[in-house]
């Protein structure tokens, strides 16, 4: 038997993602599975935590809650990570953490996506009316 190879996707995900999947009751790591059909890993940067925090402590009553209740379900379920650098926009860091980590940008910002997809860098969305995840342009 020859030696097979198992398939991790590393994810990249965007606060929108995050603020938009609780507003909606979606669970992201069931739809992901869904989308993916291999295992995969939660990569949060940490401007995105700062930009939860930054809600939570001054966003308006219901952004909050919201980035309150992210903020305790996903501590435990996906590792944080930094940019090798310093970037004015957020979205500019997000790009160069999944080019970085080779991973697939999750976002809803059409902007960000075309910007992805110009590096060569997969890309994600949700779906929200149809409560599902697709994916485009994914790494062998």
């Amino acid at each position: 038997m020859g030696s097979s190879k198992i398939l991790k996707y590393r994810i990249i995900v965007d606060t929108n993602i995050l603020l938009q999947s609780v507003r909606h009751n979606i669970d992201l790591f069931e739809k992901l599975g869904e989308a993916l059909l291999a295992k995969f890993e939660i990569l949060i940067p940490d401007v995105v935590i700062k930009e939860l925090e930054k809600l939570r402590n001054k966003g308006r009553p219901i952004e909050r809650k919201e980035a309150t209740l992210i903020l305790n379900l996903v501590k435990d379920k996906v590792k944080i990570v930094s940019a090798r650098q310093t970037f004015s926009k957020i979205d500019d860091a997000l790009l160069s953490l999944a080019i970085d980590h080779r991973a697939i940008l999750l976002t809803n910002d059409r902007e960000l996506r075309r910007k992805a997809r110009l590096l060569r860098v997969p890309v994600a969305r949700l779906n929200i009316k149809e409560r599902r995840i697709y994916v485009e342009g994914v790494f062998d």
